[in-house]
């Protein structure tokens, strides 16, 4: 036979009950201390499926640089990723 290993009854109330306010009760206007933070959306210039395809691209050519050899294609890639974020993040010429 298995030990109870519940945790002991208290007498507090379960958190699933919610209290009603009382009708015509007011709540606090929103302070900038208790207001969710600004969000801030950026929208990505270029798709993803051609963000992808320009750092494929560009790891064939780093890996064809150094002749196929001596490297990984993980490398290529990230040093490919790397490349294409510094080029879109420049500024237009």
């Amino acid at each position: 036979m298995t030990p109870d290993v519940r945790a002991p009854r208290t007498s507090a109330a379960p958190a699933t009950r919610s209290r009603k306010r009382p009708a015509g009760a007011r709540t606090a206007a929103p302070t900038p201390e208790t207001s969710a933070p600004a969000v801030t959306l950026t929208v990505d210039p270029v798709p993803p499926d051609l963000r992808f395809q320009w750092v494929a691209e560009a790891a064939y050519y780093i890996a064809e640089r150094r002749g196929f050899r001596d490297g990984s294609p993980e490398d290529d890639w990230s040093q490919a990723e790397a490349q294409i974020e510094r080029l879109l993040a420049a500024p237009p010429a």
